[in-house]
């Protein structure tokens, strides 16, 4: 049951994003604009946890 939950969520969101009309070109930038704001929100994330350890962990063993 969940592989059929799974084709109805790609179907509908293909015919939301333009593949109605064979339009794969739109498809296609809907899905990259996707993938960059996931990329973007992993690097601020994974930036972010960097600089907790490092003024957690590090900067006080220099500065004492």
């Amino acid at each position: 049951m969940f592989e059929i939950a799974v084709l109805r969520l790609v179907k509908e969101s293909q015919l939301q994003h333009g593949l109605r009309h064979d339009d794969y070109q739109r498809y296609r930038y809907v899905c990259n604009s996707f993938q960059i704001t996931l990329f973007r929100n992993f690097l601020f994330l994974l930036i972010t946890l960097q600089l907790f350890y490092l003024f957690l962990f590090i900067y006080p063993l220099y500065h004492l």
